[in-house]
């Protein structure tokens, strides 16, 4: 659950973040903008957290982050604009969805394995 709130919260806010500092307006946060930002990026911060919940307990830490990045990367310019002929903008698009996955990935934490419980037999 950690996982999903850490990416659902987080993603779309790091994306924004790096949107405006991809195109210089950094400091420039109208509050309508930082909704618009959650509204688009909800969708993409919620696939790359399921690929993350998958891919925890099968791959090692570092390849996680990796692989959740490289999904943030692909999957947000096609999930806000779908496929695009413009390709400054799937880049520019791109960028911050990798940085956000990325980012959420690393403070989702190591995959601890559920501990065994000692059944009583008998």
């Amino acid at each position: 659950m950690k996982r999903f709130l850490i990416f659902l919260l987080l993603g779309p806010l790091i994306g924004y973040g790096v949107m405006m500092a991809l195109l210089g307006m950094l400091f420039v946060a109208p509050l309508m903008a930082v909704a618009l930002a959650y509204l688009l990026g909800v969708l993409p911060a919620l696939l790359v957290a399921l690929l993350d919940w998958f891919l925890a307990p099968r791959l090692g830490y570092a390849m996680r982050v990796l692989v959740s990045s490289l999904g943030g990367l692909l999957g947000s310019p096609v999930l806000i604009m779908g496929l695009m002929a413009d390709l400054s903008m799937g880049i520019l698009l791109a960028t911050p969805g990798m940085v956000a996955a990325f980012t959420c990935s690393l403070l989702s934490g190591r995959y601890a394995p559920p501990r065994a419980t000692a059944s009583a037999v008998g």
